[in-house]
């Protein structure tokens, strides 16, 4: 695993503070929790949540698959937390087209576990074992532990400006959004890994948060399943 802090201008700082190191604790006991995961679930079939109104659809190693997988994985985890967690689950199902879909909701949309997506991909709440997050009494604080975007991007046909410009817009999500810690699964080809990760790097100084209040987990476009264990974990 390689871990890179990237700093902006000096005013940034040059020495990691004691609560950017406890972040960036907290990012590496989570890729171990979702290596962990993964390593129970070593193929993609076995690591991929269907829908209920699916029977027996193709899986490929392809992005529609790690977006279910790596997301079902940190939705498990949360819940392992004691966190709330919406959406609880995402659905992979294949359309007739062969395209792979992930849903917030099985089928039927009435199925008791099932939550909406809020503000981001995945969240995790602070949570209360005895009260629903809307009936904490006013003494507590009303915060997210976790925000997760899952954005791989468009590289087909190379097209560098399109695929930063699609990943951008979900980062900003997390930029924008008032949480503990802010995480983007996301992909680029190791030719413009330098720039992507500088536009990167500029979107986050541009939103006043800290090189350690975002994490990126960032793959190559060519990766496969077999790689899902081993981002780049970078803090741009």
């Amino acid at each position: 695993m390689d871990v890179y802090l990237l700093m902006g201008d000096i005013t940034e700082g040059a020495v990691m503070k004691k609560n950017e190191k406890t972040t960036s604790q907290y990012y590496c006991d989570l890729l171990s929790d979702v290596r962990r995961w993964l390593d129970q679930r070593p193929t993609i079939e076995s690591a991929v949540l269907l829908r209920s109104d699916q029977t027996h659809p193709e899986l490929f190693d392809r992005r529609a698959e790690w977006t279910n997988a790596l997301l079902n994985a940190l939705a498990d985890i949360g819940r392992d937390r004691n966190f709330y967690i919406e959406p609880t689950r995402l659905y992979f199902s294949r359309d007739a087209r062969g395209q792979g879909h992930n849903s917030k909701y099985d089928k039927p949309r009435w199925q008791g576990d099932d939550t909406s997506e809020f503000m981001t991909d995945l969240t995790w709440w602070y949570s209360c074992q005895d009260l629903p997050w809307w009936d904490l009494p006013l003494g507590a604080a009303l915060q997210l532990d976790l925000v997760v975007e899952s954005e791989w991007g468009w590289m087909e046909g190379r097209n560098y400006d399109h695929h930063i410009e699609v990943v951008a817009a979900d980062f900003c999500k997390l930029l924008f959004s008032r949480a503990d810690h802010r995480l983007l699964l996301t992909s680029c080809s190791n030719a413009d890994k330098e720039r992507f990760l500088n536009s990167l790097q500029r979107l986050r100084a541009r939103s006043g948060l800290s090189p350690h209040e975002v994490c990126v987990w960032l793959w190559d476009d060519k990766a496969t399943w077999s790689h899902m264990i081993e981002p780049t974990v970078v803090y741009p």
